[in-house]
C-alpha cells in the first residue's frame, strides 16, 4: 500500500537568500554589501519590476536589502543616458512611503560623496525627502 504525505510543504522563508536565487545574484552569508556585490545598472529595470512584485508579508531588512541593490545598481552606471532614470524617478515616487527605499536613500546619501552622485539622482532623492518633510 502507498500512503502519501498530504502535508502541506513548508514555504520558504522570503530572504536574501531568496531574492538571490530568484534573480540569479551571488549569496554570501557573511557578506554585508549584499546590493553592492550583485549592483547592475543593466538590469535595473527588473530589479524595479521585482521589488514592485514583492508580497506585503517580506521582512523590512529583504526590502531594504534590494533598495540597496536598487540604488546601487543606479549609482554604477557609466552615463546618466545609459539608466531608465524616469522609470527609477517613477519608481521612488511610488514609493515614497516606504521606509525601506527612504532608509536606503538617506544611507546612500550619507556614504556617497555629492560630486559622485548623479544630478539626475540627487534631485530624484531631494524630491522623496522633500514630501516627507
Amino acid at each position: 500500500m502507498v500512503t502519501m504525505d498530504c502535508t502541506p510543504p513548508v514555504p520558504e522563508p522570503f530572504d536574501t537568500k531568496r531574492v538571490s536565487h530568484d534573480l540569479g545574484l551571488v549569496f554570501d552569508p557573511l557578506e554585508q554589501d549584499w546590493g553592492s556585490v550583485n549592483a547592475d545598472w543593466r538590469r535595473l529595470e527588473e530589479f524595479l519590476n521585482y521589488y514592485r512584485a514583492l508580497p506585503s508579508e517580506v521582512p523590512i531588512w529583504v526590502k531594504r536589502d534590494l533598495a540597496e541593490l536598487l540604488f546601487a545598481s543606479v549609482h554604477q552606471a557609466p552615463t546618466a543616458a545609459e539608466v531608465p532614470a524616469g522609470a527609477f524617478a517613477r519608481f521612488v515616487e511610488d514609493y515614497r512611503e516606504d521606509s525601506a527605499i527612504a532608509s536606503e536613500a538617506t544611507f546612500y546619501l550619507t556614504r556617497v560623496p555629492r560630486r559622485e552622485i548623479p544630478d539626475w539622482l540627487f534631485k530624484t532623492i531631494d524630491r522623496l525627502f522633500r514630501h516627507h518633510t
